[in-house]
């Protein structure tokens, strides 16, 4: 500050005084009249209550308490008032009466006036069953926002007891809106989901959802028939997880799972000591030995099971045969047992027979697969096998080609032939080679290589063969050569003639 004031003081240019008036007594001050004394102003409220502190005017602003709670621009223009807030209902609310209105208990008035609210066209199909046992659904395109307005017209109905929405694609919260049904109505007792992609069969529901499905049955284990079939549940730890969850259950009577890819199942063991369970699809899966071993014990501890449907499973011959033997005691209640597709050995089917002559077993049921025999091959000339199989491509309807005589015709002029001027003679004949058994072909009956060291057939070694196979086969007879006639001749014959 000194150095600008020094800066300021040379820079501003010296005053000249022209004229200096002097004080004299006939001037005079405000002080000194007594006619022009100054006389304050009473202090205002206010002020006097500011002294004492008693008032605080604050910083002067406009609801600045409030900017730090405030959204709007005020944060911009601090001096803008607030405009003055529109009652939202909240005094109706409060102080008006609520009107009620009842509704019939089918839920056809409730529907409409839901559908109503929500802006929305109602289902006719679904209006009219709500007065019938049952209704059907079945591909019908159903909005899944709408869903919340069928759950609450059955809420309370007394009439409908089966729902089926199968094939429609329903949402998240149309399944929420279908679990709180089936919570709360105590009249509807089958909710048919199929292919809705987030319900029970044919849906894709993978471990997740049979951890999810895990966990509503430990609150809600009351499940009767439980289908699901089709779907990826061969997850092992998923997959048991239910099972076991399941045995627990004191209602379950018919549970399917089929086309599910299941494994190893160890946990079936306990699923069967459920008294009320009489059927079990596991059909179309690829169970294991562990699983087959859970099975049979289960069978043989706990009763109650009357239809087992094992179907379609890789089961080997020695787990066949256990579930077979779990037949002979008298406290195994099972009378089907399905093995479609199930391949067998000669045991098992003798077991079978033995089994099915016991007196507590002539009810009792048991389909197989086919029956592996005890083949023993006599003749493993390989020679054999690849002129029969020549001969088999041959005989078609669309070619009168026969391998047999081709060959002994051709051995007439040649001793040995290449394998690809036999494919070519078969194709021109409508005949589809096999190129791979004409290879062997001429592995069985080598002929001399040729000069670039290919492969050839020997025709007096198969002639030989075919000779030993099908003594009828016989070449083509060539005919004789014509003879030459010579003009000469010609004109001799034709006098001849004319005499």
């Amino acid at each position: 500050m000194s150095s600008s004031s020094e800066v300021i003081e040379e820079s501003t240019p010296p005053v000249e005084v022209v004229y200096q008036a002097s004080v004299t007594s006939s001037m005079f001050s405000v002080i000194e009249q007594p006619s022009l004394l100054k006389i304050d102003a009473p202090e205002a409220p206010k002020m006097i209550l500011y002294k004492k502190g008693l008032y605080d005017p604050g910083s002067g602003e406009i609801c600045a308490k409030y900017i730090a709670m405030s959204d709007s621009e005020v944060l911009r223009h601090v001096y803008y008032a607030y405009p003055g807030i529109k009652d939202p209902g909240i005094v109706d609310a409060l102080f008006e009466t609520e009107i009620s209105r009842s509704f019939g208990n089918n839920g056809q008035e409730l529907y409409l006036e839901l559908c109503d609210q929500m802006g929305m066209c109602p289902v006719r199909s679904f209006y009219r069953g709500l007065v019938e046992r049952d209704i059907n659904l079945r591909y019908y395109c159903v909005n899944p926002a709408g869903v919340r307005a069928m759950c609450r017209a059955l809420l309370y109905n007394t009439s409908v007891k089966r729902l089926d929405l199968s094939f429609n694609y329903l949402s998240l919260d149309a399944c929420y809106h279908l679990g709180r049904l089936m919570a709360e109505n105590v009249v509807l007792t089958e909710l048919i989901l199929t292919g809705c992609k987030l319900a029970l069969r044919s849906n894709s529901l993978g471990a997740e959802a049979a951890q999810s499905l895990t966990t509503a049955l430990e609150v809600n284990n009351t499940i009767t028939h439980l289908d699901l079939s089709w779907n990826l549940l061969f997850s092992p730890e998923a997959s048991n997880e239910l099972i076991r969850m399941l045995a627990r259950s004191e209602v379950l009577v018919e549970l399917n799972m089929s086309w599910n890819g299941l494994t190893s199942l160890p946990a079936l063991e306990r699923l069967l000591k459920v008294p009320t369970l009489t059927y079990l699809n596991l059909s179309n899966n690829r169970l294991t030995s562990i699983s087959v071993r859970a099975l049979c014990n289960g069978m043989k501890k706990f009763e109650g099971l009357q239809t087992l449907d094992l179907s379609y499973n890789p089961l080997l011959e020695a787990d066949s045969r256990r579930i077979v033997l779990a037949l002979t005691q008298r406290n195994v209640t099972v009378n089907t047992v399905l093995m479609e597709g199930v391949v067998v050995d000669r045991k098992f089917a003798q077991t079978l027979k033995e089994v099915l002559l016991m007196k507590h077993r002539k009810n009792t049921t048991v389909t197989y697969g086919k029956v592996l025999h005890d083949y023993v091959i006599k003749n493993q000339d390989l020679r054999h096998i690849i002129m029969r199989r020549l001969l088999f491509i041959s005989s078609t309807k669309k070619s009168t080609f026969d391998v047999a005589v081709y060959f002994l015709t051709a051995a007439k002029t040649r001793e040995a032939i290449q394998p690809r001027e036999v494919m070519r003679v078969m194709k021109v004949s409508g005949v589809v080679p096999d190129e791979q058994l004409l290879e062997e072909l001429s592995n069985v009956f080598p002929g001399p290589k040729t000069d670039k060291g290919g492969k050839t057939i020997a025709l007096r070694k198969v002639v030989e063969f075919i000779h030993r196979l099908w003594p009828d086969k016989k070449a083509i007879e060539t005919p004789p050569p014509e003879v030459e006639i010579t003009v000469t001749e010609k004109k001799n014959k034709k006098r001849k003639n004319l005499k």
